[in-house]
């Protein structure tokens, strides 16, 4: 699956790109799976363009501190701030894993692929990186970059509810999400970054009629509920495109004061046997 993003001010196309990519199994780096779960969860701030973008290694991109540090945040340092959340829903027809309820974690970090001090593993801070080196490695061993800021975390559904919770033990998926987001400083392309997810099955089972939700819910004009900006925002549905944006309906901020706030958006720009988006709401 791949997906994008599109954030626009006065219709001058803005993107986050979010890439999205399902496989049976895949070999990444030399990383022993550590220690997964609360003592391994990390964050990091994209924030080399003008679209500063948070993320964790527990399958949401909001903070789960309850602060929004440049959370599709745009100009980057304005304080101009979209997101309310947005997250991953994985699931299968008798059990769905999902981010989106912050009273529990259905997902959790994967341990080895960063230092271990609470960064997520980013290109441009050798710091954050695990002893081995970039997690993103070629066959013999050397870092491969594509960008020029990337983070790359793992996490798997080690905490989903029914399995974690209410212990039903077959409920457990057992999957890997491989989490790298690519970002430019360029001015052709320092208003977007590039998120991709390679799923992996890691368990000795087929999983069979797996679906992929992005949950995305943004209120723009700014997240302040004093001023009820999220009120009076719409969404539109290009199928043609698979493209899915949010727009203010009277085209003014009244939690910045200003007009025109940007709009944002999703577009799948690649999904499994080119299905596109099947269902949205």
């Amino acid at each position: 699956l791949i997906v994008r993003i599109y954030i626009m001010k006065k219709f001058i196309p803005l993107s986050l790109l979010i890439c999205l990519f399902i496989v049976l199994a895949a070999s990444f780096g030399d990383a022993q799976d550590a220690v997964l779960g609360l003592e391994d969860r990390a964050f990091t701030t994209h924030n080399l363009n003008q679209v500063g973008y948070f993320s964790t290694n527990i399958g949401q991109f909001y903070p789960y501190g309850g602060q929004f540090e440049k959370t599709l945040e745009y100009p980057i340092n304005s304080g101009h701030i979209c997101m309310y959340r947005q997250c991953l829903m994985i699931g299968v027809p008798v059990n769905v894993v999902s981010a989106a309820d912050g009273r529990f974690e259905e997902f959790d970090a994967v341990g080895g692929y960063n230092a271990g001090e609470g960064d997520i593993a980013i290109s441009d801070n050798p710091a954050t990186w695990p002893s081995y080196g970039w997690p993103v490695q070629d066959p013999s061993g050397n870092p491969v970059f594509l960008a020029q800021q990337e983070s790359y975390c793992v996490y798997s559904d080690s905490t989903n509810w029914r399995y974690y919770n209410n212990n039903e033990l077959d409920m457990l998926l057992d999957i890997r999400v491989h989490q790298t987001i690519y970002s430019w400083a360029v001015p052709t392309a320092n208003k977007f970054h590039i998120l991709k997810f390679e799923i992996e099955n890691a368990s000795n089972r087929p999983l069979t009629e797996m679906y992929f939700n992005y949950y995305s819910d943004l209120d723009i004009g700014g997240i302040d509920n004093a001023a009820a900006e999220w009120a009076d925002d719409c969404v539109e549905f290009d199928r043609n495109r698979d493209l899915v944006y949010f727009y203010d309906s009277d085209n003014y901020s009244d939690d910045w004061g200003e007009p025109d706030p940007f709009l944002s958006g999703v577009v799948f720009l690649q999904t499994p046997n080119n299905q596109g988006i099947t269902d949205f709401h």
